[in-house]
């Protein structure tokens, strides 16, 4: 039975491959650069000569993973010693990018079972593809510790993007590991575990044309520094996890469109472009968070606070551009209301698009028809209890009322995700029929 599917499954693959085969060599590469695993290329290059020459000349896409490895780590295998399986995983890597002249992009991120990947293999990659190569996503650690950076700018590669997972930062000076022609660099998790301060400030200035930087997962020593100002050109600049030494953070970005900030404890957060009140960020999004003060600009077009918890906001009555925004507290959105509702609550926002997801937030509306004048579209997720309804039937009519140009509006119930034990009563389906019913009623009479 096997036996015969096995046979039918190769019929129909020589029937494909004879049709693919009747087009163009360049197509055949550009539809190889598009198979998501590198394990299928190089099965495919392998066909025959007309594929393999598609891949050699007009394969311009490369990714492995850890289902292109089939095998697994002995228990008995140190993860600092060199395995047989890494050395195999090196020999399969090597040999399929090295049959590609001009790769664009090649993205290494094995990481099962302790993965690593030779230093020699990185460099003679590196090499390999250093008149070709755009995009560079590189997450499997490098045994020993290679600095992909300088490889780089000893190359004079004209790479665009890296990704570089468990990186090895050493020393950094813009004059050996500068790359003129980058554009994006995400830092993910580095090898050491901590980047000094100088050499983080360094970041901003060894690229010219650097307009992304997302750090993600270490720590920064600032040497007992209270207060980093961090001076930049880039327009994205995006902030995960980062352990600080200092409480204070000032960005100053002249051409600073968006900020991200994930998992950060702050005691105060500025936003500042070349001067404190020349400031062109548009995006600013805040998740996971702890910040005692934040000073928001007055260019903001675009706002998102997810569970992120502001003791004081400053400058939120220069809003005058904000259109968008969305907050999203789990729990405890009834205590931050206060802070956040300054963002919406004034007569000059031009909000027009609000999306809350959370409990109830209470009744801390103001009853300012023009608070939410220019208000066309409205989203609410909310959790609520039995006990809730009446309250929340109170607070939605009175928002309702403040938004006389709404013309789409979502509103979606939850039961709290509680046991019995814990008191709370499951809303019913027949009571959230009579609720969605009764804000029916009020999205006739109100809006």
């Amino acid at each position: 039975m096997e036996g015969s599917k096995r046979a039918s499954a190769d019929k129909r693959l020589s029937v494909a491959c004879g049709e693919i085969n009747l087009l163009p060599v360049e197509l055949i590469g550009t539809i190889l650069s598009y198979v998501s695993s590198a394990r299928h290329v190089a099965r495919a290059s392998a066909t025959c000569r007309k594929w393999r020459e598609a891949v050699k000349c007009h394969l311009h896409r490369l990714n492995f993973d850890d289902s292109d490895f089939k095998f697994r780590r002995n228990s008995t295998d140190s993860d600092d010693d060199s395995s047989p399986l890494d050395d195999c995983r090196d020999v399969i890597i090597t040999e399929a990018v090295m049959q590609a002249e001009h790769l664009h992009d090649l993205s290494i991120s094995c990481a099962a079972y302790g993965a690593k990947l030779n230093a020699a293999v990185v460099v003679a990659l590196l090499r390999h593809t250093k008149h070709s190569l755009k995009s560079l996503t590189l997450l499997t650690p490098v045994r020993p510790s290679c600095n992909v950076l300088e490889k780089l700018a000893r190359n004079r590669s004209t790479i665009e993007s890296l990704v570089w997972g468990s990186a090895y930062l050493s020393g950094l000076t813009p004059r050996i590991h500068g790359i003129s022609s980058l554009v994006s660099l995400t830092l993910n998790k580095l090898s050491s575990g901590f980047l000094k301060y100088e050499d983080f400030l360094l970041l901003f200035s060894m690229f010219p044309k650097l307009e992304h930087l997302f750090l993600l997962n270490f720590r920064l020593e600032s040497q007992g520094a209270s207060t980093i100002v961090i001076q930049t050109s880039v327009k994205t600049l995006s902030m995960e996890k980062l352990s600080m030494g200092f409480t204070n953070l000032v960005v100053r970005g002249k051409n600073l469109e968006s900020l991200s900030l994930v998992g950060m404890r702050l005691s105060a957060l500025t936003l500042w472009g070349e001067t404190a009140g020349d400031v062109h960020i548009q995006n600013l999004s805040i998740r996971s968070s702890s910040l005692e003060k934040l000073v928001l600009p007055g260019s903001l077009q675009s706002l998102l606070f997810w569970n992120t918890n502001i003791l004081q906001l400053f400058e939120a009555c220069s809003l005058g551009s904000l259109s968008k925004v969305k907050l999203v507290k789990m729990e405890g959105l009834s205590a931050a209301w206060p802070a956040y509702s300054q963002i919406i609550s004034m007569p000059s926002r031009k909000v027009n698009e609000l999306h809350i997801f959370g409990g109830s937030p209470g009744t801390g509306i103001v009853d300012q028809l023009l608070a939410f004048k220019e208000m066309v579209a409205l989203e609410l997720h909310t959790v609520m209890r039995h006990t809730d309804h009446a309250a929340f039937t109170q607070w939605i009519v009175k928002f309702l009322s403040c938004c006389p140009s709404l013309k789409r509006l979502v509103i979606v119930l939850e039961g709290p995700r509680t046991s019995y034990d814990d008191g709370h009563q499951f809303v019913g389906r027949r009571e959230y029929e009579g609720m969605y019913d009764e804000i029916l009623n009020i999205v006739e009479n109100v809006v």
